[in-house]
This record gives C-alpha cells, sequence and structure tokens, in this order.
C-alpha cells in the first residue's frame, strides 16, 4: 500500500514517515500543500495521512457544494492565497501569509449538496482578525465591491461564503 503523508511539521512528518515504513508501507512524504497535491497527483496513492494537530492551530476543514465557487468566494473575493485546488481529490485550499492552509474545503460529502439548516449542530461561524482597522475597511469594500452582502456581527463584520458558511471579520484595536 502507498501512502502519503502530509504535515509542514517535519520532525511529525518524518516519525509519521518512519513508523509508516518500518510497519512495511510505501511512504511518500509532503511538507506543504503544493507538494501534497503534486505527490498525490503523480503517485496516486492509496492512502493520504495528514497527522492530527489542535484545532487551535489555526486551520479548518469545510464541506461545500462547488469547489469552483468556493475557490472563487475564498481566493477572488477573500483574498487568500492559492494553496491549491486539486480537483480530482475534491479538495482546495487557500491561507494568509503562505501558511500551508487555514481553509481546507472538499466536496466529499457530495458535488452539489445543499447546505446545512441554520439550526443544525455545528459551527455558527469563523472568526477573522485582521492587523489594522484601515486593513478591514479595505477588506470590507472589495468584499462590497464583488457583490457580497455584508452585515453588522456583535463582534464584527458578517459575511457568508456560497454554502452559507458564515465568518466574521474584525480588526485588532490600533
Amino acid at each position: 500500500m502507498k501512502i502519503l503523508v502530509a504535515d509542514d511539521d517535519l520532525d511529525l512528518l518524518g516519525l509519521v514517515a518512519y513508523s509508516l515504513s518500518q510497519a512495511g508501507y510505501l511512504v511518500l512524504k509532503a511538507s506543504d500543500g503544493h507538494a501534497a497535491i503534486a505527490t498525490f497527483d503523480a503517485e496516486s496513492p492509496d492512502l493520504v495521512i495528514r497527522p492530527f494537530r489542535n484545532p487551535a492551530d489555526g486551520h479548518y476543514h469545510l464541506f461545500v457544494a462547488d469547489l469552483h465557487k468556493s475557490f472563487h468566494f475564498y481566493h477572488d473575493i477573500l483574498g487568500f492565497d492559492n494553496m491549491g485546488l486539486a480537483a480530482q481529490m475534491g479538495a482546495g485550499m487557500v491561507s494568509a501569509g503562505n501558511y500551508h492552509h487555514h481553509i481546507g474545503f472538499n466536496t466529499w460529502q457530495g458535488q452539489g449538496v445543499p447546505p446545512q439548516p441554520a439550526d443544525a449542530l455545528g459551527m455558527r461561524y469563523l472568526t477573522f482578525v485582521l492587523p489594522s482597522p484601515n486593513d478591514l475597511e479595505t477588506f470590507l469594500t472589495q468584499v462590497q465591491n464583488a457583490g457580497i452582502e455584508i452585515s453588522q456581527h456583535a463582534e464584527g463584520w458578517l459575511v457568508r461564503d456560497p454554502d452559507d458558511i458564515n465568518f466574521v471579520f474584525t480588526a485588532k484595536s490600533s
């Protein structure tokens, strides 16, 4: 069995890869999102492992209905960095500051699946804190100019993605 292990923590990546190779598996390693997607496309592994981390590390995985609409929203409208779109895998990744990914999105629950009902169990919103009030104002103007509705929220400004996933944007105090 061919296993792709992907992590930007090189110590953890090495430990997991070593353990799997000692167990007799053929192990492929990738230390960032771009390398993981390229290796997946080139090698077609049987399994992909992303070692568990505490969510406080700062990234989230979201189920979406359409990869390309989500990529357009997160990259082109919100301005996140493109860390890879792998249609074959049904997944995409975006980030800020060249982190491997702050938001991973996928269609693993099905292409075209409707959004969760508003009263469903789950995350209510994610909050992103921009560096300054000026950055927030520039960002909100960019989002409004793209025709995306923005509404005031108790903790900042609420923006919904194409799948009705809520994001609150605020800024550090100056």
